[in-house]
């Protein structure tokens, strides 16, 4: 029951995320050109799902803002950045709680595919689409030890990430739910 209710608060989230007007003033011209639901560079999305003590948190991206090329990695250099920012989104110390003690049980990594047959095998799945467009995901599972106590959670992605303009942040839980831009390298999600 917990994965069916992060997996609805991660769907519903990603639906609001993309039908929300872009507002922003720092977006360049290009980007507020394009419909919400497009991929945007500098603008990258973390939903929040707390129920008791089960949290998960999404992360997607353009692949431009995490790996510094879209489409296909075909050089041995992109493989090689692939396998770094792979390293860096399963690190632990990504996000910091306040309230509770949050351990990290699972990480999935979504990478673009790879061009050179079998240099890697991390996950072939992708979300490139026809324009040679493509993006980063990744999902964390964590078991916090009092998830009713969990009040913020400090966000270090945009520090990871520095082409990361905006991180629009959502979260919901047993009892609220909101939404936040980040644009600082460290930002906070106040989720009470």
């Amino acid at each position: 029951m917990i994965k069916l209710y992060g997996l609805m608060a991660t769907l519903l989230s990603s639906v609001i995320l993309m039908a929300a007007p872009q507002t922003t003033d720092n977006l360049r011209d290009e980007q507020r050109e394009q419909p919400p639901s497009a991929h945007l560079h500098g603008v990258a999305q973390l939903t929040v799902a707390l129920e008791g003590d089960a949290l998960n948190i999404g992360f997607l991206a353009p692949a431009i803002n995490t790996l510094g090329f879209e489409g296909k990695a075909s050089s041995d250099g992109q493989i090689a950045t692939i396998e770094k920012v792979t390293q860096s989104l399963r690190s632990s110390d990504l996000f910091l709680f306040s309230g509770s003690d949050c351990q990290l049980k699972q990480v999935d990594i979504d990478m673009p595919p790879i061009g050179k047959q079998g240099l890697y095998q991390e996950h072939e799945h992708s979300h490139a689409t026809h324009t040679n467009h493509s993006e980063v995901g990744a999902n964390y599972s964590y078991d916090c030890s009092k998830g009713k106590e969990l009040v913020a959670i400090s966000v270090r992605l945009i520090s990871l990430f520095p082409s990361i303009e905006i991180l629009e942040g959502m979260w919901l839980t047993d009892s609220q739910q909101g939404a936040i831009d980040l644009t600082e390298p460290t930002g906070l999600i106040p989720i009470r």
